[in-house]
């Protein structure tokens, strides 16, 4: 990640996929993620913000089975955060009537 930022802060600041190695073990959450999903380290991380007005409200962290994602992978976790963020604003409209 760029200058050192972990890749969560990284979507969550940009509100843009991001996709990349994964940050040093500087990074403690990051770190505790892997750890509690029993993953092993991969050459590259991905991560999707789902936002409403411009605000992030969940991140999508994916993380390869093999070293690097294959196929369309990306572009399917890029639909699901947009999805996700329209289906927030659905939510939001209909509870306030």
């Amino acid at each position: 990640p760029i200058g050192g930022t972990s890749s969560l802060q990284c979507a969550s600041d940009d509100l843009r996929l991001f996709r990349g190695k994964p940050p040093a073990a500087a990074h403690p959450t990051e770190t505790a993620l892997w750890s509690f999903l029993g993953l092993p380290p991969a050459a590259e991380v991905a991560v999707a913000p789902v936002a409403v007005r411009q605000r992030p409200v969940n991140l999508v962290y994916a993380h390869p089975r093999t070293e690097r994602f294959e196929g369309a992978v990306l572009d399917e976790l890029n639909e699901l955060s947009v999805r996700a963020s329209e289906a927030y604003v659905r939510l939001i409209r209909q509870a306030k009537g």
